[in-house]
């Protein structure tokens, strides 16, 4: 729970029975969810009652990860919810080993630099992430590239 949000709020892995919620929520805040599969990448979500409110996602590769797909429902936002998600996939990436986190961005980079990412250039991303459906073909090429070491 995080305080000073809601009461009966809960951060918690999804699990595979999650996927069409999780799904439904990026698509109604535009983010891409066509590859979204729990089976393959983790995520962090966000419940209120029965809901998901919130979602983060992670793709490990080693001791990097691709952060992705952070989405909160528009009447929660501006409440720490997304910095929250964000902490705790944060905290659950480097309990498995992860030392650097990567992330594209057309629209929240302001956010994620309060975050502590900093920009990178296209290039300077590691092949694990230029190799990911989201680098090749989900995020143009517009987009701002971000890392952040844990």
């Amino acid at each position: 729970m995080i305080e000073g949000f809601m009461k009966d709020f809960t951060l918690k892995a999804g699990e595979k029975s999650d996927n069409r919620r999780i799904r439904s929520l990026l698509k109604k805040t535009d983010l891409p969810y066509e590859d979204i599969d729990l089976g393959r990448q983790d995520s962090t979500i966000a419940v209120h009652g029965a809901k998901i409110i919130g979602i983060v996602g992670l793709e490990p590769y080693g001791e990097t990860g691709l952060l992705r797909s952070l989405a909160v429902e528009d009447a929660c936002r501006g409440r720490g919810l997304g910095r929250a998600l964000v902490t705790e996939m944060t905290r659950r990436a480097k309990d498995r080993g992860i030392k650097q986190l990567y992330l594209l961005t057309l629209t929240a980079d302001r956010f994620f630099e309060r975050e502590g990412f900093e920009r990178i250039s296209r290039e300077s991303m590691p092949e694990a992430i230029q190799n990911t459906t989201e680098f090749t073909s989900i995020c143009p090429v517009s987009s701002v590239c971000m890392k952040k070491e844990i």
